[in-house]
């Protein structure tokens, strides 16, 4: 799994569409941050921590996802790969994504799904965002995760799963 994006985002074929998929703390930004190097990583938490915007301010993060879309197009109509490091768990989320000028991008879902006492250790560790509302957001994902058939009916070419 290492060379998925550092190898398809530095080829001399078709750019990449990258939407990574999980719950807070599964390892998304780690994953984006290692193997992603020649993507242009557009990152929610990235941009709340820039702006100084904080989890649960409805003006705060209605602003932090217009600038996400903003990056998310401008990267897409200039043709390059791009990674999306958000948690996309609704399929909602995931068809959101996939709009915008990326018919040339070649699709891809990378699944994270960890065990919650993994992401019990990163959350007290990272102290980003509560433990509780860490197991809310585990136990959502593990009541609505996509299947790999999902995901390629959804728009996906290629779907991978990362399990810790």
């Amino acid at each position: 799994m290492p060379g998925i994006c550092s190898a398809r985002c530095r080829s001399s074929g078709r750019p990449v569409l990258v939407v990574l998929c999980g719950p807070s703390h599964s390892g998304k930004s780690t994953f984006a941050r290692r193997f992603c190097k020649g993507c242009r990583i557009v990152s929610s938490d990235g941009i709340r921590k820039a702006r100084g915007a904080t989890y649960g301010c409805s003006r705060q993060e209605q602003m932090v996802w217009e600038a996400f879309e903003s990056e998310k197009r401008k990267a897409l109509r200039e043709g390059r790969s791009v990674v999306l490091d958000a948690c996309h768990m609704s399929r909602k989320a995931r068809r959101h994504a996939l709009q915008g000028p990326n018919a040339s991008h070649r699709k891809v879902c990378v699944v994270f799904d960890v065990p919650f006492r993994v992401i019990r250790k990163r959350c007290a560790r990272d102290r980003r965002l509560s433990v509780n509302e860490a197991e809310r957001m585990w136990k959502a994902f593990q009541g609505c995760k996509p299947t790999a058939l999902e995901l390629r009916c959804e728009g996906f070419e290629e779907v991978y799963l990362c399990v810790g």
